[in-house]
């Protein structure tokens, strides 16, 4: 098991995640509403700046098949 993502890291995340989404259609991709998930889950304490990134689930889509895909890249860091 490892050690929770610290609110400090999970931060950074996010960030790189926003520089990473390149195009209009990232922002509701399931590559990068993914990490988001992910990063709430490690680190329940970054839910409200993830928040702002979160679409609802009835306006995600998924993977494009972008190459490179940005916050896929992100997500496998």
């Amino acid at each position: 098991m490892t050690a929770p993502v610290s609110p400090a890291e999970a931060g950074q995340w996010l960030r790189r995640l926003g520089e990473a989404a390149s195009r209009t259609d990232c922002s509701s991709c399931d590559c990068l509403q993914g990490l988001i998930t992910q990063l709430e889950l490690d680190c329940p304490g970054i839910a409200a700046a993830a928040g702002a990134l979160k679409v609802p689930a009835g306006q995600m889509h998924g993977c494009l098949g972008c190459d490179p895909c940005g916050p896929g890249q992100v997500f496998a860091d």
